[in-house]
């Protein structure tokens, strides 16, 4: 699993979104078979199981639809 992200000097940065996603990569080091969409936050939060099923429903599936 790998993440980065690169910023300029000038750009402001939002801890919270930081720390969201390198939780979420840390909960996926562990649980490979699952992504996480943009709205997760913890451990418990809705994951989606990616498959074909998925493509172009993956708002809806966050959802719970």
């Amino acid at each position: 699993m790998r993440s980065c992200e690169v910023n300029f000097y000038n750009l402001g940065r939002n801890i919270d979104e930081l720390m969201r996603k390198l939780k979420a990569n840390l909960y996926l080091s562990k649980n490979t078979a699952e992504v996480c969409p943009a709205k997760w936050r913890k451990a418990g939060d809705r994951t989606l199981t990616p498959s074909a099923k998925l493509v172009g429903r993956v708002h809806q599936a966050a959802q719970g639809a």
